[in-house]
């Protein structure tokens, strides 16, 4: 009996009718001696291990500074250790959308529900920054970044986005605000990448 192709990868050629393949939770390994009853075997993806379990569901944001690891689990911003166990520092506002963290080398800034928060990983200090428009922020805060030393905060619903006080995430000067004058329709989102502040 011939052999034919049953294990394989995932491939989709430009007509489906060519060539359409699914290979979902399973991975191929090629038999290496040549020897095998076949050229290429399955097997099946390894099981997940429960690593911890958080206050509230879903997981809104995540990032890390070092070893350590800080998540938005729901309405709550905490710590995760590396025992999986979830430390809540403080609450946040949640539109069940995703939230955003900026790692600096000495603050953390959450944005979440249109609402900007700053961690001191120094003194454990969390609060609230005033996003009322002529306070510190002008504005709801869609998502926030760090870029060259400054959290960047993309104001909700505008074009524009503001920094902060050097490397302090607690500290918004009003005044430090620019507009995008290329376009004039609101920015959607923000990608802080190598240097570079992308906005969509």
């Amino acid at each position: 009996m011939a052999r034919f192709g049953f294990c394989a990868g995932s491939y989709q050629s430009q007509s489906v009718n060519a060539d359409a393949q699914a290979c979902i939770n399973w991975y191929p390994e090629h038999d290496q001696s040549g020897a095998g009853k076949s050229e290429v075997q399955l097997y099946p993806t390894p099981g997940l291990a429960l690593f911890g379990v958080a206050p509230e569901s879903p997981i809104r944001a995540m990032d890390k500074l070092n070893a350590r690891l800080f998540a938005v689990a729901g309405t709550k911003f905490g710590e995760v250790s590396s025992a999986g166990v979830f430390t809540t520092i403080g609450t946040v506002d949640t539109d069940a959308l995703p939230a955003s963290i900026a790692v600096g080398p000495t603050f953390l800034s959450i944005a979440s529900g249109g609402s900007l928060y700053s961690y001191d990983l120094q003194t454990s200090t969390f609060v609230q920054i005033d996003t009322v428009l002529g306070t510190a922020l002008q504005g709801p805060v869609l998502q926030v970044g760090f870029d060259d030393g400054y959290f960047i905060a993309l104001l909700k619903n505008t074009n524009k986005f503001q920094i902060s006080a050097l490397e302090d995430s607690s500290s918004w000067d009003p005044l430090d605000i620019a507009q995008v004058s290329v376009f004039s329709d609101n920015v959607l989102g923000m990608i802080v990448d190598h240097r570079e502040i992308w906005l969509f």
